[in-house]
């Protein structure tokens, strides 16, 4: 662009209605030209003209001084440059009045998982897909079954406000019951459902609706989760480590809670200043009472270890010491007693030889004792051992006879809480969480011999399976089976034989006849539990074929997978392929074993209304006719499907749909479901048989 190209209009106080005009030209002297000829207006122009020259030599100096220090642009860059700015995205729309009224009437519902509001829940949604249902129902239908991942995808969809609106009233309303039905698992899942970052509000009400959902008896397993970390919580990293510590602080867990709570120097660092006040002084109060803690503890200690250490001392004077130094041992953390036996073992190791073996023979004598006993005798001679880890050499005598005996004291108690929980006793047992806690472990578990670990790992694998951690159990053989194929296939049918237990729907014994409810009384398995169900136990079954450990016990299998559908619907191919694997390459004695089971049910309990009632499905006698004739037919291309894999063996498959078509037929004729025309019938039993 050229100077001589500008007109320059100059007015007073800058407005373009001033009549005077510049003409700027090149070689040529610049002119005034009154619009109306006036003296004012040319003196007034010469003083704008002299700023306005400054001006444009002070301006082209500039441009001149940048593009002398700047490098010419790429062309790529300078046609980025000049590309036009795309305009900012529009705001998203604003939801359907209608949706968002649906939505709100959410705030309305109480947020209850009592039982008996989870089976009107059910009994309202049949059924039916709840996907389809309208968004109240389907919010509830989510909270209800304990959907945690659905309800966060239906939270991240609605009007932050309102999301975070409906999250705090879930939390306010589940922490108002002393039991409100949660399990570790549910409060994981609602803590990563929240809708943005948490507040402190919530943060304190996760805590204590953690310490109302986990009993002191299974803080082994909240422990054990939180050390692997989960999306919010936990793990390595030091933000979710901090969340962490706040929630357990708050639910009550104030040991573990200092596990993942930063040192009190790196607190003082914390900009909030309302938080840094709140873990500062917790953090100072835990120091003073283990301060106290430690003066009461040496006085106890020093009194009894003074007893044990007689020359001469009947059983009475010894069992009673070494009972006090057991509860000292089992009420006092590590922390607290750790420099207290330290010194013990450094300056008087035959003492602390006395006092480990005094605690072994109160082991002994108390092995048929109280339950609540034989837990404080586990916990204190777990503490003992990684005490004695960190201070003598395990390998060497006494101490690793010592070890050694600890822990055959902890697979006695470990093998009869199996037992116990798996054969419905009466007997009382240390309760799967207490021994976990307590079992061999570092240091402890690497002195002990190969015969003796091995044991111990196929045990600890058992009472993680009789905790009902099915998860963690099928890691564990897993791993066992790496090392011992045959172990590993005895684990894993012990996996199959806990696994149906638990998820045997049959009512008790003792509340069916309470209820005078009859004998085949069952709880109703939903279609979501049933997809839980086959989920959980494909899951294990594929980790147990991959490992090369699948049981052998096909009837175990089978009965698993009979137990973990609904008594109301017939078996789908798909599900069968999830848990067993491709028809094609199934076994021989496995696949007759699902045919078998498959027609008996349709030839029994699936055509029968009472249990289609009973199973909350809302189905009338045309449909269950309809599910029957599809779960022959299914049948039938099984067997068609298995034969194109084999083979030898289909002479017994084609006797197998023989049988099948002949049932069919037969129900056909004299089913009573729908009435019907009598040659339609003649015509569909001929058709099969």
């Amino acid at each position: 662009m050229k100077l001589s190209d500008h007109r320059i209009n100059l007015c007073r106080g800058g407005s373009p209605r001033s009549g005077c005009r510049l003409h700027l030209r090149r070689g040529a002297h610049s002119s005034i030209v009154p619009k109306n000829g006036g003296g004012t207006c040319f003196a007034q122009s010469r003083l704008y003209i002299r700023f306005l020259l400054v001006g444009l030599a002070y301006g082209l100096a500039s441009l001149c001084g940048v593009r002398a220090q700047q490098p010419a642009a790429p062309p790529a860059a300078a046609a980025q440059a000049q590309a036009p700015v795309s305009p900012a995205a529009p705001p998203p729309a604003p939801p359907d009045p209608k949706l968002l009224k649906q939505l709100e009437s959410i705030l309305n519902q109480k947020f209850s998982r009592d039982p008996q509001d989870i089976f009107r829940a059910l009994e309202k949604t049949g059924t039916a897909d709840v996907s389809t249902l309208p968004p109240h129902d389907r919010f509830t239908a989510y909270f209800r079954t304990g959907d945690w991942g659905k309800l966060r995808a239906e939270l991240a969809q609605m009007p932050p406000d309102l999301a975070r609106k409906i999250y705090d009233k879930m939390l306010a309303d589940l922490i108002e019951k002393q039991k409100p039905n949660t399990r570790l698992d549910d409060v994981i899942g609602i803590t990563e459902a929240v809708p943005g970052d948490f507040t402190s509000d919530e943060i304190h009400k996760l805590g204590q609706l953690l310490g109302l959902s986990v009993p002191t008896n299974e803080t082994y397993w909240l422990s054990d989760r939180l050390k692997k970390g989960t999306e919010k919580l936990g793990g390595a990293d030091p933000a979710k480590r901090l969340l962490a510590g706040r929630v357990l602080m708050a639910g009550g867990f104030k040991d573990l809670s200092r596990v993942y709570l930063p040192p009190l120097d790196q607190v003082q660092q914390i900009a909030d200043e309302g938080l840094r006040n709140e873990l500062t002084a917790f953090l100072a109060s835990a120091r003073e009472s283990e301060a106290a803690q430690r003066e009461q503890v040496q006085k106890i200690w020093d009194e009894n270890l003074r007893t044990l250490t007689l020359p001469k001392i009947n059983d009475w004077e010894r069992t009673k010491a070494g009972t006090a130094l057991a509860k000292v041992i089992t009420q006092i953390p590590p922390t607290v007693l750790a420099p207290v036996f330290s010194e013990l073992v450094k300056n008087n190791p035959e003492s602390a030889v006395r006092l480990v073996s005094s605690l072994g023979m109160k082991h002994q004598n108390e092995a048929r004792g109280d339950v609540l006993v034989r837990t404080d005798n586990l916990k204190a001679q777990a503490s003992i051992a990684n005490l004695l880890a960190a201070d003598v050499d395990l390998k060497a005598q006494p101490w690793n006879q010592l070890c050694q005996m600890m822990a055959e004291f902890w697979l006695v108690e470990a093998e009869n809480t199996f037992t116990q929980k798996t054969t419905d006793s009466k007997q009382k047992f240390v309760a799967p969480e207490d021994l976990l806690a307590t079992a061999p472990a570092g240091k402890w578990e690497g002195t002990l011999p190969a015969g003796v670990r091995e044991r111990l790992d196929a045990t600890v694998s058992k009472v993680i399976l009789a905790s009902a951690n099915f998860d963690q159990a099928a890691d564990r053989i897993v791993g066992i089976g790496k090392r011992n194929p045959e172990a590993g296939v005895a684990l894993a049918e012990d996996f199959l034989n806990v696994w149906a237990k638990s998820h045997n729907p049959q009512i008790p014994e003792a509340l069916r006849k309470k209820y005078e409810l009859p004998d085949d009384a069952r709880i109703p398995v939903t279609p979501i539990m049933m997809e839980k169900n086959i989920e959980s136990l494909a899951r294990m079954m594929n980790l147990f074929r991959e490992a090369g450990i699948a049981p052998k016990d096909y009837a175990k299998v089978v009965s698993a997978f009979d137990l973990a559908y609904s008594n109301a619907e017939s078996y789908r191919t798909g599900h069968i392929e999830k848990v067993f694997g491709p028809l094609e390459k199934m076994d021989e004695p496995l696949f007759f074993l699902i045919l078998s089971k498959m027609n008996a049910n349709l030839s029994e309990r699936w055509r029968k209304m009472d249990v289609q009632k009973a199973g909350l499905t809302r189905r009338d006698e045309t449909q269950t006719l309809e599910m029957v004739r599809t779960g022959y037919a299914s049948a039938l291309r099984m067997i068609d499907g298995w034969i194109a894999g084999q083979r030898e063996g289909s002479a017994r498959a084609l006797t197998l749909a023989g049988t099948l078509l002949t049932d069919w037929g037969d129900f056909e004729y004299f089913q009573e479901l729908v009435t019907g025309d009598a040659r339609k019938r003649m015509i569909g039993y001929k058709e099969k048989n």
